[in-house]
């Protein structure tokens, strides 16, 4: 009788962390999305920082051609 009891126990805690197991799985996959997510978002704001930098650098060379000497 007292080990039908334990089984019973160690029955609930495997459900209970497999649970938490499941639940803790969610999270990390969801995390990961986010961080894929801003991943792309940093990618695509460094893309545009580095163009934006090309156009300045462009205009300054622009600039310095057409002024006269």
């Amino acid at each position: 009788m007292e080990s039908a009891k334990q089984l019973d126990s160690l029955q609930l805690q495997l459900h209970v962390i497999a649970e938490q197991r499941d639940a803790a799985l969610l999270q990390l996959s969801s995390a990961q999305e986010t961080i894929s997510s801003y991943a792309k978002s940093l990618s695509n704001l460094q893309m545009v920082l580095e163009q934006f930098q090309a156009g300045k650098l462009d205009d300054l060379s622009d600039r310095r051609s057409s002024r006269p000497m």
